[in-house]
């Protein structure tokens, strides 16, 4: 599991809290995983948490991208292609598991847990540090 912390947060409010839903969703797909690995296997209750995770993970790219458009971001094509190929993995890792293909929940675990750390800690830590730079996109103070 992830557990939230300052660690994870880029500094940008939208931002950040997008990656605190896909954390939620995350988590929500690795405890019925690990479910799996203890007890027996919900792969309806695994489908619907894998799907939920596919949604905000679009939304929460599309938003990125719509912050990145004309913005001469000089890393925008480079993000959107990482957007593309995680999309791809986690569809693929659906198909996987929605064609019974019996996908070990050891590697569904670390991959979505991987990739996620991995784009937020790298990726959107870039984006954000460039958003946060440009005065028209920098957060209110409250």
């Amino acid at each position: 599991m992830i557990q939230w912390t300052s660690r994870l947060e880029v500094g940008h409010a939208l931002i950040d809290l997008d990656h605190y839903r896909l954390v939620r969703d995350t988590n929500c797909l690795v405890g019925y995983l690990v479910d799996g690995i203890a007890r027996s296997r919900d792969d309806a209750a695994i489908a619907l948490a894998l799907g939920r995770l596919i949604q905000d993970t679009k939304a929460h790219f599309m938003a990125e991208e719509r912050l990145m458009e004309g913005l001469l971001y000089s890393e925008a094509t480079a993000h959107k292609s990482a957007h593309r190929h995680l999309i791809r993995s986690i569809e693929a890792l659906r198909l996987d598991i929605g064609s019974g293909r019996r996908v070990p929940d050891s590697h569904a675990i670390c991959f979505v847990e991987n990739w996620l750390l991995d784009h937020i800690l790298t990726t959107d830590r870039k984006l954000s540090a460039f958003l946060n730079s440009r005065p028209s996109q920098r957060e209110p103070d409250a």
